[in-house]
């Protein structure tokens, strides 16, 4: 059986985490939401580098909000000529 599309979890991932009444969700949702694995992401954070997490009593907490956000700014421009300005 082939994996759901990445908007179809992405999608699961926001009911779930807004239907907990919280607009943060962990460490490892946020990887499958990013299409990462968990460990990669652990790396990112090690590398301060990837999306802005914060740590509450020990927990990593990602805001959906930013992951949306540092998806959006991973976008390339294919339209530029790729010359070197």
């Amino acid at each position: 059986m082939p994996a759901p599309p990445i908007a179809a979890i992405r999608e699961q991932i926001r009911d779930e985490t807004l239907a907990d009444g919280h607009d943060f969700t962990t460490s490892a949702s946020a990887a499958l939401y990013l299409g990462i694995a968990e460990g990669t992401l652990r790396k990112w954070r090690m590398r301060r580098y990837g999306p802005r997490f914060q740590k509450v009593g020990g927990e990593v907490r990602y805001y959906l909000a930013d992951l949306d956000a540092w998806l959006d700014a991973q976008f390339v421009d294919s339209s530029d000529s790729g010359e070197v300005r």
